[in-house]
């Protein structure tokens, strides 16, 4: 995904019954509330204007409470212009 851009990750489960979706990013630096977009039988993870520190390894979670938790992850990669800092004397 390109910065500045954006995206989405999504998660789409088929279960009976139906399945509790949860999304969080593994390292839990980025708070994800407010991204979340609940669909029937979905949970995406939607990025607006997207930055750099939003890379990481994120992970979807499916929970109907009769079999055992299913996880998925996802890597999300940022294509971004290099960041130069310069450091004077």
């Amino acid at each position: 995904m390109k910065e500045t851009n954006s995206g989405l990750l999504d998660c789409k489960v088929s279960s009976k019954p139906a399945s509790i979706i949860t999304w969080r990013r593994l390292d839990n630096t980025v708070d994800i509330r407010e991204g979340l977009v609940k669909g029937e039988n979905s949970l995406s993870l939607h990025f607006t204007d997207v930055a750099r520190e939003d890379a990481g390894r994120y992970r979807c979670s499916a929970n109907n409470n009769i079999g055992h938790v299913i996880n998925t992850d996802a890597n999300l990669v940022i294509t971004c212009k290099y960041l130069v800092t310069l450091i004077g004397d």
